[in-house]
């Protein structure tokens, strides 16, 4: 089942590029409508503060435009970690969210002690 030059696998792919977009659209929203100490509850993460929301916001974007770059490759060539070290772009985003969900822990223990 083809659709022209894109085939349906490659329109799932902008799919799910496109859920990734609007899911940290709105993670970011809600980070930028707290306020600065208030803290966000994220359905796998728990609760949380700013800045992991913040990155994990922009991790959800980075990922999204993969996606998209990935799925739209025989089409559209945009810059991006070649599709063969996909799994760059995650560790990167993991790494990155889970150094930011340590800090978080770091400081939410710190504030409890004293």
């Amino acid at each position: 089942m083809s659709g022209g030059p894109l085939g349906l696998m490659h329109y799932l792919g902008v799919a799910g590029a496109l859920a990734l977009l609007v899911w940290g659209l709105v993670v970011l929203w809600a980070a930028r409508h707290r306020a600065h100490d208030e803290r966000a509850s994220i359905p796998v993460l728990g609760t949380v503060g700013n800045p992991t929301c913040l990155t994990l916001g922009i991790c959800l974007l980075v990922c999204s435009y993969h996606a998209a770059a990935y799925s739209l490759a025989p089409v559209v060539s945009l810059v991006a970690v070649p599709a063969d070290r996909w799994w760059l772009v995650l560790l990167a985003c993991a790494v990155a969210l889970g150094g930011s969900l340590l800090a978080d822990y770091l400081e939410s223990r710190e504030s409890e002690t004293r």
